[in-house]
C-alpha cells in the first residue's frame, strides 16, 4: 500500500517520491518508538506506582491504535497525525508516572517534549509538528492549573513552571514547524524539478526519435527516389542503347550488302567497258567496210564487164557485213542488258543509301558522320542511274542505227542478186547503190562516234563504281566504329548503375 501511495503521488507532480521514502522509514522507526515507550512507561509507573494498571492499559491501547493504522498505510496523512498524538500520549504518561518519583525527575520527563519535536521533523509535515505542540501546550494547561503536582515538582511555582515551558513551546514547537514547511516545499520544488527536467528530456528524446525517424524516411524516400531514377534511367537510356547496337548490327549489314552491290557495280561497269571497246571496234570494222563496198561500187562502175565476178564478190561482202551488222545488234542488246543491270543496282544502291540515312538519324549525333557518307552514297547512285539512262538512249540509237544497216544490206543483197539476173540493170542499180554506201558509211562512222560516247560513259561508270566501293568501304568502317562506340556506351551504362546501386547500399 505505501508503495501504491508513493507512486500515485509522486505521479501527481505534488509530493516527492524521497520524502514519501524518508516518512515510510520514519513511521516504521516511530512504530518501534511507540512500543519502547510503553515499556518504558511501564517500567516508570512500576516504579513510582502512580497508577500503573491505568497508565500501562492507555499506552498499550495508543500502540495499538497506531500500528492498525499504520498496517493499513504507513505514511498516510492519518497514520502521521496517529503516530505525533500517541507519541505525545506516551510523553504525557511518562510525565504522569515521573510524577511520583522524588527529586524532580518529573522535569527530566518533560525533556521528551522536545525530544519529540526533534524526532517528528522526519516526517517535514508542519501538522504533525503542530499536533504535538498544540497538545502538549492544552495538557500542560489542563494539569497546571488544576492538578500541578501530576507535572510539576511542587504546586508553588506551578504557573511560572507553566509560563516557561509555554516559551519553550514557542521558541522550539515553531521553528520545527516552519522548518518542517520549508523542507516540505523545498522537497517537492526539487522533485518538480527533476519532473520537470525528465519531462523535458522526455521530450527532447521523443523529438530525436522523431528527427532520426524523419532522417530515416528522408533516406528510405531518397533511396526509394535513387532506385526509381535507376531504373527509370536503366530502362530509357538501356533501351536506347540497344536500339543504338541493332541499329549500328543493322548498319553494318546494309553497309556490307552495299559494298558488295558496289563491287559488283564496278565489276559489271568493267565488262560493260570492255564490251563497249568491243562494239567499237565492230562499228570500226563495219565503217571499213562501208568503204571497201563504196569502193567496189566505183570498180564496177569502171569494169562493168566483169560485173558478174564483181557481183559475186559483193554479195559475199553483203553477206560479211550483214553478219558483222547483226553481230553489232547481239553487241548492243547485250550492252542493254548491262545498263539495266547497271540501273538496278544505281537504284539498289539509292534505296540502301536511303536507308542508311534513315538508320544514321534514329542514331542521333553518333551518326552525323555516317549520314553524311550516306547521302554521298545517294547521290552517287543518283548520278550512276542518269548515267545509265544516257547510255540506255545512246543503244537505242545504236539498235536503231544497226537496224537501218541490217536494211541497208538486205537492199545490197537484192540489187546483187538483180546484178545477177541482168546486166543491164546493173549500172542503174550501181548509181543506187553507190548512195547506199556512202549512207551506210556515214551512218557507220555515226556510230562509231555514238559507240565512243556509250565507251566514255560506261569508263565515267566504271570510275563511279570505283569510288562508290571506296565510300562503302567509308560506311562500314563508319558502322564498325558506332558499333564499338555503342558496345563501351553499354558497359559505361552498367558501371554506372553499379556505382549508383553501390552508392545507394553504402548511404
Amino acid at each position: 500500500m505505501a508503495r501504491e501511495e508513493i507512486d500515485t503521488l509522486s505521479n501527481s507532480n505534488v509530493i516527492s517520491p524521497d520524502l514519501l521514502k524518508i516518512r515510510l522509514i520514519a513511521s516504521r522507526f516511530f512504530i518501534g518508538y511507540l512500543w519502547v515507550l510503553v515499556g518504558v512507561v511501564a517500567g516508570v509507573g512500576s516504579i513510582s506506582q502512580n497508577a500503573l494498571g491505568a497508565s500501562i492499559s492507555v499506552a498499550i491501547l495508543l500502540a495499538i491504535v497506531t500500528t492498525i493504522l499504520f498496517a493499513r498505510n504507513p505514511i498516510s496523512a492519518v497514520t502521521r497525525y496517529s503516530i505525533s498524538a500517541s507519541l505525545t500520549g506516551m510523553w504525557a504518561l511518562l510525565v504522569f508516572n515521573a510524577a511520583g518519583l522524588p527529586d524532580g525527575f518529573v522535569l527530566d520527563a518533560h525533556m521528551l517534549f522536545f525530544v519529540l519535536n526533534a524526532q517528528l521533523i522526519a516526517y517535514f509535515c508542519w501538522k504533525s509538528i503542530a499536533i504535538i505542540n498544540v497538545i502538549a501546550t492544552v495538557h500542560h494547561v489542563i494539569f497546571s492549573f488544576l492538578f500541578p503536582l501530576l507535572v510539576w515538582p511542587s504546586a508553588d511555582y506551578a504557573v511560572m513552571h507553566f509560563f516557561i515551558h509555554a516559551g519553550y513551546v514557542v521558541l522550539v514547537g515553531g521553528p520545527m514547524l516552519i522548518i518542517a514547511w520549508k523542507l516540505f516545499d523545498l522537497f517537492n520544488a526539487s522533485h518538480n524539478a527533476l519532473v520537470d527536467v525528465k519531462k523535458a528530456q522526455s521530450e527532447k528524446q521523443k523529438m530525436e526519435e522523431e528527427r532520426a525517424a524523419r532522417e530515416a524516411k528522408t533516406e528510405r524516400e531518397k533511396k526509394e527516389e535513387l532506385d526509381a531514377l535507376a531504373k527509370s534511367f536503366e530502362k530509357e537510356v538501356g533501351s536506347v542503347v540497344v536500339a543504338v547496337g541493332e541499329a549500328s548490327g543493322e548498319l553494318q549489314e546494309l553497309a556490307k550488302i552495299m559494298s558488295q552491290a558496289a563491287e559488283g557495280v564496278g565489276q559489271n561497269a568493267s565488262d560493260a567497258s570492255d564490251a563497249a571497246l568491243n562494239i567499237s571496234g565492230n562499228v570500226d570494222a563495219v565503217a571499213a567496210g562501208s568503204e571497201e563496198l563504196s569502193s567496189s561500187v566505183d570498180e564496177i562502175s569502171r569494169q562493168v564487164n566483169s560485173s558478174s565476178e564483181e557481183a559475186i564478190n559483193a554479195g559475199d561482202l553483203s553477206a560479211n557485213a550483214t553478219e558483222g551488222v547483226k553481230s553489232l545488234s547481239d553487241r548492243v542488246s547485250d550492252i542493254s542488258e548491262v545498263v539495266n543491270l547497271i540501273s538496278d543496282i544505281a537504284n539498289q544502291t539509292n534505296l540502301l543509301a536511303l536507308n542508311a540515312t534513315i538508320e544514321a538519324a534514329r542514331a542521333g549525333d553518333a551518326g552525323k558522320g555516317f549520314a553524311v557518307v550516306a547521302s554521298e552514297v545517294k547521290n552517287l547512285a543518283s548520278q550512276t542511274a542518269q548515267a545509265t539512262e544516257q547510255i540506255e538512249k545512246q543503244i537505242n540509237a545504236v539498235v536503231g542505227a544497226t537496224g537501218e544497216t541490217v536494211k541497208d544490206i538486205e537492199s545490197i543483197n537484192s540489187a546483187i542478186e538483180r546484178v545477177k539476173g541482168t546486166a543491164s540493170a546493173i549500172a542503174a542499180a550501181i548509181e543506187e547503190q553507190g548512195a547506199a554506201t556512202r549512207e551506210i558509211a556515214k551512218n557507220a562512222s555515226q556510230t562509231a562516234q555514238d559507240v565512243s560516247v556509250v565507251s566514255s560513259t560506261v569508263s565515267e561508270v566504271r570510275d563511279g563504281a570505283q569510288g562508290n566501293i571506296g565510300r562503302a568501304k567509308q560506311v562500314l568502317s563508319a558502322a564498325d566504329g558506332l558499333m564499338e562506340q555503342s558496345k563501351r556506351l553499354n558497359l559505361q551504362l552498367k558501371a554506372f548503375l553499379g556505382q549508383l546501386s553501390g552508392a545507394d547500399a553504402g548511404n
